[in-house]
């Protein structure tokens, strides 16, 4: 006779049971991940990267040019208002007009939006804007100044 009350030990079906345990977790857990990021973020940077790589050079020797220039801006978002100020090499207000901004987020579209700041008598420009608190990616495109098209890029952090 065989003794049926004995401890039977690690069989072949405690092991297929942990191999599927295991490779199940796994598999959960990238297939969560990859679904996660896919709704997170297109991965699109630019629309046409092959339109964005030919305007390069010519972005690189506008980019020069207006550094050469000495012109400096300052922009700064506070209390709901986005600020922007163009100044010559002489520290003179700059007088453009048609001043916009692209407001992003490093990574993601969903919040992307682009406001029209408005011309104040002292030369500077306002925009009203609500941002919620993290990292934003700002360019303001100043279109019409004595030299052609101004842009600055700029990151701010909204507590």
């Amino acid at each position: 006779m065989t003794d049926t009350s004995a401890p039977r030990g690690f069989t072949g079906w405690h092991m297929l049971a942990a191999m599927l345990l295991f490779f199940g977790v796994v598999i959960g857990v990238n297939v969560y991940l990859s679904v996660m990021a896919i709704r997170t973020w297109t991965g699109v940077v630019v629309d046409n990267s092959y339109k964005a790589g030919l305007d390069f050079n010519e972005k690189v020797k506008r980019a020069e040019e207006q550094l050469a220039l000495g012109w400096t801006s300052h922009l700064r978002y506070a209390a709901g208002t986005l600020h922007f100020e163009l100044h010559d090499v002489k520290g003179a207000m700059l007088k453009v007009s048609g001043v916009t901004a692209r407001i992003t987020r490093p990574i993601g579209d969903r919040d992307d939006q682009a406001i029209t700041l408005t011309a104040q008598p002292d030369g500077s420009f306002l925009g009203a804007l609500t941002l919620a608190s993290g990292i934003w990616n700002v360019v303001t495109i100043a279109a019409d100044t004595p030299h052609g098209a101004y842009e600055r890029r700029d990151q701010i952090t909204v507590p």
